[in-house]
């Protein structure tokens, strides 16, 4: 493949200097001249040349690279849901060729990048999510299946970010129940998240504020016991020797 890219390439370079003409380059030639806009930014300029190709050549033998490519140009135009329908396209109707499995990735990481802060509405997240457990499944063997592995707990701590950030809004509004749900509902659905210990001591401190010391010591414990960061442990040790002092 590289060297026909290559050769393809010089021949792209002589046409534009004589003045060739579009018709005088091959299809082969189109697609890589497309992929070269890509890697060059004009995006627009190769999902026209692209979806030219696929019009007049549905079914030749290098449409699913075409087709993948095509997906790449809307990616790379900041247009994820189109470059999602694309690469839909090659794992649906290619879905034996070399490009379904690339294509199967960028569909999961086209949903990621619509994918919002953690204070809003988080669809796109649970779809990112779905669909890179879904990669791990078809392709545990993959060279992506590590990025795709880190994806996966980028979701979950997204997600179990959005449940804390709830339960610190019923905080604030004085609604301590309402929290607590919140925080419970984390610590079942995403025990191994990064949030995790800061719901931990969320209900700790609540615990602690309502008198049911036990409660909080235990909470507090849980917090010193997991993988959490710094921060939140230091405030579980401080919180746990002001309840030493209470008794």
């Amino acid at each position: 493949m590289g060297k026909v890219w290559v050769a393809s390439a010089l021949i792209l370079v002589g046409c534009a200097a004589t003045g060739g003409k579009v018709e005088d380059l091959t299809p082969e030639m189109r697609l890589r001249r497309a992929e070269m806009w890509i890697k060059k930014g004009k995006c627009e300029r190769a999902i026209e040349e692209l979806q030219k190709l696929l019009t007049r050549f549905p079914g030749a033998e290098w449409a699913p690279e075409a087709r993948f490519f095509l997906g790449e140009a809307y990616y790379r135009c900041g247009d994820y849901a189109s470059a999602a329908s694309e690469y839909e396209q090659v794992v649906e109707q290619y879905g034996l060729s070399p490009w379904a499995e690339r294509a199967q990735f960028k569909i999961a990481m086209s949903y990621l990048r619509q994918s919002l802060p953690a204070t809003l509405d988080q669809e796109e997240t649970k779809r990112a999510l779905e669909a890179f457990r879904r990669f791990l499944e078809d392709h545990p063997d993959s060279p992506l299946a590590k990025e795709a592995e880190r994806h996966v707990r980028e979701c979950l701590d997204k997600l179990a970010e959005k449940l804390y950030r709830m339960g610190k809004v019923y905080l604030k509004l004085g609604h301590p129940e309402a929290a607590e749900i919140y925080f419970r509902d984390l610590l079942n659905e995403y025990p191994d998240s990064k949030w995790a210990p800061w719901a931990n001591y969320e209900l700790g401190r609540m615990a602690m504020e309502r008198g049911d010391l036990e409660e909080a010591r235990r909470a507090f414990g849980e917090v010193l016991a997991g993988n959490g960061d710094e921060r939140v442990k230091r405030k579980a040790r401080e919180a746990l020797k002001k309840l030493e002092v209470k008794g």
